[in-house]
This record gives structure tokens, C-alpha cells and sequence, in this order.
């Protein structure tokens, strides 16, 4: 099958792009052709070939210097129509709404070709950074007015947790919805060996005695890392440190807040980090944290499980699909740093957290990247 896919990201940057990659790079080592437009980072058109994916950078702006990580494509309609035209795929699948994807959906639907539209965004996601709009109390009624004007052309749309279904299906009526997990690789991402564990804790300098709970992902303000700096400076027990792995623009005032609150010594910013290293990460951890509370499933929290790490989340959204208080970890009231101390201290003073590791690796396995693949597949051939 030639299937054409398109999206804001490609790789590493965020989830979505997480997602759009792996699930590219699974369907071409089946056989698939698979090509993938992403925007560019100039004003060309640039190929280039990511294993067996063929990706298209399409020409785009940089939001330098207010978003120098954020490309949008002027005009990609010649593009796009010329690639798609070229290409002749037998399904499309667009991973936003995004403007290139909103494009690639209307050349799709003159071509006659079925969509497959995935979506990983609530308005929640955009809020913090549009606080003028939010103010006026208009922003959450256009942002899904422009997400639902291009997933309503959708033949199937599907999205990674039944949560995030049951928030989408009052603003798609009539378009089918369907829950897919992102999926992870459980192969990738195992319980370590004890010596893989003392080698892990060595490389990120993490001491016998101490206790490490670590967050993975982007540091913008929908991420709620704040929240872990008030609770660190809350927690009774001083052998807790919490490592946090990632980048964005709250990079600096998160270490200004705990530097405030006199935590500075006990918070540990690594910056972004590679899958080779994040493995490490996680086996040198004691117990993963993730207090977002916009998440419709986060893959860094399920990586985690996989490798056997207990969970402490925000109870909001879709992270109480996967976490069970007791079962693989515990849950705190979404922005609550007081609740979440409590948990955090009840977490580290547990005599032992085998139980919870089980369950966990448990959990992500029903969320394998095979199993995500084979139901893709699926509603691909229920299409073309």
C-alpha cells in the first residue's frame, strides 16, 4: 500500500512527532511505501530518506525569534498537489490539523483519496500560549473550530486513548472515532538487570541511598513541571532528588523557581536527551512523574512503565488510563503541589515498589508498537 502521510513534526520534538515517525518507519519495514511531508527549514523543497520512509520537507517560515522551533508553510498547495499527484497513494493520513496537513487533506479529497486524520491536540495544549485570546474567551471556541473544520473531511479519525475519544465525538458528530494507542517499542524499553541498574545510577551520578523521580518531556507550561518544583520543596524526605529531562521555554524560569524555594541541589535539569541515553535515564530512576494536565497519553509516561518504573501522575485527562493508585503507582489532584508531595513521600517511603514495577511493564504491554501497526493497518485496508 502507498500510503502519504504529513504533520507539524518529524522525530524527537514532541509525542506527535514520536508517533508519526515510529508508526512510518513500522509500516515501510512491512513493505508499505511510505511518504511523509513534514515543513521544511528554508524556502526549498528538501527529500531525504529516513530508513525506508521517503520524507518531503516542504518550504516554511521559521517563528524565530518568539518560536525558533515552530516552521509553517506559506503556501504549500502547488507542493503538495505536485507530490501527492506524483506519489499516487492509495490512503492519506494527516496527524494534525495543522496548516500543511489541512492542505494535504483538501488535495486528498479532490484526488479522491481516503483520510485517515489522527489527532493529539485539546485546546488545553494552545492556551498558555495565547493567554490575550484565552482572556477574551474566544480562543477555545476557534481552536477547535479549526480543528474540527478539517478532521470532520476525515473518512476515520482515530486518537490514542478512549479518553481523548469521548472528548472529540461531541465535536465530530457523524465522523467515525476510533482509539489507537501511540504504541511504544516494549523491546526497546525493558525492566534492566541489576547491573544494568547500578551502571545506569552510576552514569547519571544518582546515589545508593537517594531516591530519583524523573519527568521526560517538553518544559512548556501545559506540562505543569512547576508543580514538581513546589511539591520537591513540600516532601519530608531528604533523600528525594527529582530529575528532569527535556527542553523548552520554561527551561529557565523552572530552575529560577527551585533556586527560590531552595531546592536548587536537588533538582537536576539534564536537558534533552537521546533514546540511547533516555534508556539509561530510566533504568538509573526509581519512580517516573508526570504532572501534565492536557495529556491525551503521553508516550514518555509508557516508556517508563515498560521499564518497569512506578508512576506518579496528575489525575486529569487521559493519565488515569494508565495508572492505578496502588496498582502501578499513584495519582495527585492535577496542580496540586501539597497532594502531590504527599504522594511523592508516600512513593519513596514504600519498603518496596516490585509489585508496582510489575504492573507497570504489565500496563505497557498492551501498548506495543505491533499491536498499534496492526490496527492501522487494519482501518487502512478497511479504506483503500
Amino acid at each position: 500500500m502507498r500510503i502519504a502521510m504529513s504533520g507539524q513534526t518529524w522525530g524527537p520534538e514532541n509525542g506527535p512527532g514520536v508517533f508519526s515517525r515510529r508508526l512510518a518507519l513500522e509500516l515501510a519495514r512491512r513493505g508499505h511505501r511510505v511518504l511523509s511531508m513534514v515543513p521544511g527549514r528554508s524556502l526549498r523543497t528538501h527529500f531525504a530518506d529516513d530508513g525506508d520512509v521517503s520524507l518531503a520537507g516542504i518550504p516554511a517560515l521559521s517563528l524565530a525569534p518568539f518560536y525558533p522551533e515552530v516552521h509553517v508553510t506559506p503556501a504549500p498547495l502547488r507542493v503538495v498537489r505536485k507530490m501527492l499527484a506524483e506519489f499516487r497513494p492509495d490512503l492519506v493520513h494527516v496527524q494534525d490539523h495543522y496548516p500543511l496537513s489541512r492542505v494535504v487533506v483538501r488535495v486528498a479529497q479532490a484526488m479522491r483519496v481516503p483520510i485517515v486524520a489522527t489527532n493529539h491536540f485539546i485546546p488545553e495544549n494552545m492556551l498558555p500560549h495565547i493567554p490575550v485570546l484565552a482572556r477574551l474567551g474566544v480562543a477555545e471556541w476557534l481552536l477547535w473550530k479549526t480543528l474540527t473544520s478539517v478532521l470532520s473531511r476525515a473518512s476515520v479519525v482515530t486518537t490514542p486513548t478512549e479518553t481523548a475519544g469521548a472528548i472529540l465525538r461531541p465535536h465530530l458528530p457523524g465522523v467515525p472515532i476510533q482509539a489507537i494507542s501511540c504504541g511504544i517499542d516494549v523491546d526497546l524499553f525493558r525492566v534492566p538487570t541489576p547491573a544494568q541498574r547500578s551502571a545506569a545510577r552510576d552514569r547519571w551520578s544518582v546515589g545508593a541511598a537517594e531516591t530519583a523521580f524523573t519527568y521526560v518531556g517538553r518544559l512548556d507550561r501545559e506540562k505543569r513541571v512547576d508543580v514538581l518544583i513546589d511539591a520537591l520543596a513540600r516532601v519530608r524526605s531528604g533523600s528525594v532528588r527529582l530529575l528532569v529531562a527535556g527542553r523548552g521555554r520554561e527551561g529557565g524560569p523552572l530552575r529560577e523557581r527551585a533556586g527560590r524555594l531552595g531546592i536548587a541541589s536537588r533538582v537536576r535539569f539534564v536537558g534533552f536527551v537521546e533514546d540511547p541515553d533516555l534508556l539509561t535515564l530510566l533504568h538509573a530512576s526509581d519512580v517516573f512523574v508526570m504532572p501534565g494536565d492536557a495529556e491525551l497519553q503521553s508516550i514518555a509516561t509508557l516508556e517508563a512503565m515498560a521499564t518497569g518504573l512506578p508512576v506518579l501522575a496528575a489525575n486529569a485527562r487521559a493519565l488515569p488510563e494508565l495508572v492505578q493508585p496502588g496498582i502501578q503507582g499513584a495519582l495527585f489532584e492535577a496542580g496540586n503541589a501539597a497532594d502531590a508531595a504527599e504522594q511523592i513521600d508516600r512513593l519513596a517511603s514504600a519498603p518496596g515498589r516490585s509489585a508496582l514495577s510489575a504492573a507497570s511493564r504489565r500496563r505497557a504491554m498492551e501498548h506495543s508498537i505491533d499491536s498499534t501497526v496492526n490496527a492501522y493497518e487494519e482501518v487502512y485496508r478497511c479504506l483503500a
